[in-house]
C-alpha cells in the first residue's frame, strides 16, 4: 500500500471517529433534554381541577359546555374527495 493511500484511510477513519463522537455528544444532549422536560414530569400524576370555577364560566358563557366537532365522526371517506374527471 502506497503512502498516500495510507494517509487516507487514516483520514477518512480520524473523520469517522469526530463524526461518531460528535454525533453521540449530541444525542447525549438530547436525551438530557428529554429527560428535565416538564410533559415526562408530569406524567402520571393526577391534576387538580377546580369543578365548580368550570361550571361557573359554563354559566358565564365563557366556555361551552358543547362536544367538540373533532370528538364526532368524520364524513365517509368518498364524501370528502372531489371527483376527477378521467383523462381520455
Amino acid at each position: 500500500m502506497r503512502k498516500i493511500e495510507a494517509a487516507y484511510l487514516v483520514a477518512v477513519g480520524t473523520m469517522a471517529l469526530v463524526i461518531f463522537t460528535l454525533s453521540l455528544h449530541r444525542c447525549n444532549e438530547l436525551r438530557g433534554l428529554w429527560q428535565d422536560s416538564t410533559t415526562s414530569a408530569s406524567i402520571g400524576k393526577p391534576r387538580t381541577v377546580n369543578v365548580e370555577e368550570i361550571r361557573l364560566l359554563m354559566k358565564q358563557g365563557k366556555l361551552s359546555d358543547k362536544e367538540a366537532k373533532f370528538y364526532t365522526s368524520s364524513p365517509a371517506l368518498e364524501e370528502q374527495l372531489p371527483v376527477l374527471p378521467s383523462k381520455k
